[in-house]
């Protein structure tokens, strides 16, 4: 098969053997686009009728879809002698497949990035990850799939790809400021929140590298912005993780401080975050003792607590922690998972809220 490089995250380009090719035709063009949202699998021809005709199919379809599949073919490679089955656009039984690799299609070439920046930074290669991840958000030069937007049928994929490019760029954000890159990031973020103003993970984000960049009017202007606007237009309050933030914020936490620029992490002062208790636990020292000693007992890592909704086990894990504390060298940490959404977001939580 011939070189062949298709963009579909923004305006619809093809390259074919070097040289750009036109795809003129709005019909020819969502054939292409549907078949490279699914790449290297099989497309049936009742979802591309679909997809072409939006519902007001003609009463034969089928051949006017062999039409399009047979100057797609043409298009994609110029240069396939006649009576050669095509192996880059072939037929299936019920429908078509394109054959692409990730060096062909950017879609499938930001899939792999993500995946592998994801590997990097669970592996403790922050820097290389921020890389792949950057690469990954910059595959982006619009919005993606443009001629299948008004394609109804296609609105769950186009949503979850935009969803995937978000937390991708989030994700992105994250590990940049674990590398103490925040001077960099706020004008990226301003502009990413004034596009996603529902977003609270990068209203949080832009708030704390604010407040690393030694602007804490800001950053404190940041949270009660985002708050204003999560009341005044959805009628709700912001979660806790950014109420957190705003009252850290104010505080001037120590762990809100940047790491060091090489993504090491700084001296800091013990870790004590655990919300103040703001009434007394009563009659559940018993379950407190029990609760610490199994902790402290030889080659116990980990105590989990549970029990029916609304008995009082985090209250009670609170107390707990407060009592081990005064014994740890570092102080203990209180990560809130609550408000999260999705199991990805557990790590970044959990490497912001200990000051990493």
């Amino acid at each position: 098969m011939g070189a062949l490089w298709i963009r579909t995250l923004g305006p619809l380009e093809v390259v074919a053997d070097g040289a750009p090719v036109i795809v003129g035709s709005g019909k020819l063009r969502i054939v292409l686009e549907c078949l490279a949202l699914r790449a290297n699998s099989v497309v049936s021809t009742d979802f591309l009728t679909e997809a072409v005709w939006d519902g007001r199919p003609p009463a034969q379809p089928g051949p006017q879809l062999q039409v399009y599949v047979a100057n797609l073919r043409r298009l994609l490679q110029p240069d396939r002698s006649k009576g050669i089955a095509s192996q880059r656009l072939a037929s299936r039984p019920g429908g078509y497949l394109l054959t692409v690799t990730e060096d062909e299609l950017d879609l499938l070439q930001f899939r792999e990035h993500v995946t592998a920046g994801e590997l990097a930074v669970q592996a403790g290669d922050l820097a290389g990850g921020t890389e792949y991840l950057r690469q990954a958000v910059e595959l982006f030069k619009g919005a993606a799939f443009p001629d299948l937007a008004d394609v109804e049928l296609l609105r769950p994929d186009l949503d979850a790809l935009e969803e995937a490019q978000l937390d991708a760029h989030q994700d992105l954000i994250d590990v940049e400021l674990a590398l103490g890159r925040h001077g960099t990031l706020v004008g990226e973020l301003q502009r990413l929140v004034s596009r996603h103003p529902y977003r609270e993970r990068l209203w949080a984000s832009l708030a704390l590298a604010l407040y690393r960049s030694d602007r804490q009017a800001d950053a404190l202007a940041a949270c009660r912005k985002a708050r204003s606007i999560f009341v005044e237009e959805l009628g709700i309050d912001p979660g806790a993780r950014l109420q957190e933030l705003e009252g850290q914020v104010l505080r001037q936490e120590a762990l809100l401080a940047a790491p060091a620029a090489d993504g090491h992490r700084r001296i800091r002062q013990r870790l004590d975050n655990l919300p103040a208790e703001l009434t007394p636990l009563v009659g559940r020292d018993a379950e407190i003792r029990e609760l610490c000693s199994m902790y402290a007992a030889e080659g116990c890592r980990l105590v989990t607590v549970t029990g029916a909704g609304g008995t009082g086990k985090t209250r009670l894990a609170l107390a707990a922690a407060a009592q081990l504390g005064e014994r740890m060298a570092d102080g203990v940490g209180w990560v809130n998972l609550a408000p999260l959404t999705q199991t990805q977001q557990v790590p970044a939580a959990i490497v912001a809220a200990l000051g990493l």
